[in-house]
């Protein structure tokens, strides 16, 4: 279940930046930002966790979240009662490190499919971690 406050996010804006710049149709982007707020939802459900590790396109489109900065800064203080830190290096050392970046995202979309109760193909934009 995702919370009415993640759900009500306007995300219009970053919505719109990110179908555009990234070649996404309108249904496409809809779905990639659905599963974004699911993420932030695990977010939300595993405060300072580490285990915690988004699709590549989920990854994406919070990239197109972060990059406004005010709206990002504040959504996340509403939400979380601080700023969400991206940390873009995750599976990028090595095959040790990548190895945990595979089993953070497995561990990922296994709460994922808890918090959405089935995920469906179109909510499930990437099989593979994001790596940034």
């Amino acid at each position: 279940m995702i919370y009415r406050d993640i759900m009500a996010l306007d995300l219009e804006a970053t919505h719109y930046k990110a179908c555009r710049t990234q070649g996404w149709s309108l249904a496409k982007t809809d779905s990639i930002e659905f599963g974004y707020l699911a993420f932030l939802q695990d977010v939300r459900n595993n405060l300072g966790s580490n285990d915690i590790a988004p699709s590549v396109e989920t990854d994406r489109f919070w990239h197109h979240h972060i990059l406004d900065t005010e709206k990002c800064m504040r959504d996340c203080q509403m939400l979380f009662g601080f700023y969400l830190h991206h940390f873009p290096y995750s599976g990028v050392f090595g095959g040790d490190d990548a190895e945990a970046q595979r089993l953070r995202f497995a561990a990922s979309q296994q709460r994922l499919r808890l918090i959405l109760s089935v995920v469906t193909p179109q909510q499930e934009t990437s099989s593979e971690p994001s790596s940034s």
